[in-house]
C-alpha cells in the first residue's frame, strides 16, 4: 500500500469526445499506435478525467495501467470519509471494492478471446483484488479535498496484431466505473466504511496495545512461578 506512484511525463490528452475520436481513428491500425496513449490525460465533463500512464506493448503482453481521477464536486464524499487518514484509508478500501465489484457484475473484468491468435481478444477492466484486509491500497485513494484516485488495468482490445479501435473508445469511454459518495446516503455502505474505519484504527493501536499487554503478562509469569 502507500500513495501513488508518479505518473509519466505527460504527453499530451484533451477531452473525452477527443479521445473516443483518436481511439476510433486508430480502428485496424498496427498495435503500435496504441502507443500515442502513454502519458496522456483526457477530462471528461470537468468532473473526471482517465490518465493513461502506461500502454502495453502488444495484446500478449501485461495490461495498460490507467487512472480515473473523479473531481471532489463529483466525487460528492461526506466529510466524515475524509476527516483523518483512517477515514481516508477506509474509503480508498471501500471504493477499491465498488470498483471491482461494478466491473464483475457488468462482465467488464471478463477477457474476451475468440478465434485464436488472429482473433479478437482483451477489452477487460480490473482493478487489484480486495483482500479480507482493511488496507492503505495503492489501487484507490480518497484525497483529503474530497477527490478520488482509482488505479486499475486495461487491455486494449486488438484482432491479430491490429487495434480494435471502437471497441476501445466504448470500453475506457463507457465502461469504466465511476463510483461517488452518493452510495453513503444508504445506511448499509455507511456503516460498512464505519467498520472498516474501526477494524483500521484497531490494527495500528496493536503495537501500543502489545507494549502494554507484554510486560503485564510476563510478570503475572514471573509470580506463578515463585508461589510454585
Amino acid at each position: 500500500g502507500g500513495a501513488f506512484p508518479p505518473p509519466p511525463a505527460g504527453g499530451g490528452g484533451g477531452s473525452g469526445h477527443d479521445l473516443r475520436r483518436l481511439l476510433e481513428g486508430l480502428e485496424r491500425a498496427s498495435y503500435g499506435a496504441y502507443q500515442e496513449l502513454r502519458g496522456t490525460s483526457w477530462a471528461f465533463d470537468d468532473t473526471l478525467e482517465i490518465k493513461v500512464d502506461n500502454v502495453q506493448k502488444d495484446a500478449f503482453a501485461p495490461p495498460t495501467r490507467c487512472r480515473v481521477v473523479i473531481a471532489a464536486a463529483a466525487a460528492a464524499l461526506p466529510p466524515l470519509t475524509v476527516a483523518d487518514r483512517a477515514s481516508r484509508v477506509a474509503t480508498g478500501d471501500w471504493l477499491a471494492r465498488k470498483f471491482f465489484d461494478a466491473c464483475r457484475a457488468a462482465g467488464d473484468d471478463q477477457r474476451t478471446e475468440t478465434g485464436g491468435w488472429g482473433g479478437k481478444k482483451g477489452g477487460e477492466i480490473r482493478i487489484a483484488v480486495p483482500s479480507q484486509f482493511v488496507l492503505e491500497r495503492t489501487s484507490a485513494a480518497a484525497r483529503d479535498d474530497g477527490a478520488i484516485e482509482l488505479r486499475f488495468t486495461v487491455a486494449l482490445p486488438a484482432s491479430g496484431r491490429s487495434i480494435e479501435g471502437r471497441w476501445c473508445a466504448r470500453v475506457l469511454c463507457d465502461r469504466v466505473p465511476r463510483p461517488s459518495g452518493s452510495d453513503f446516503a444508504k445506511r448499509p455502505s455507511r456503516r460498512a466504511c464505519q467498520r472498516r474505519k474501526s477494524r483500521r484504527t484497531i490494527k495500528t493501536s496493536m503495537p501500543t496495545l502489545q507494549k502494554v499487554i507484554e510486560p503485564s503478562r510476563r510478570a503475572r509469569q514471573r509470580r506463578k512461578r515463585r508461589r510454585t
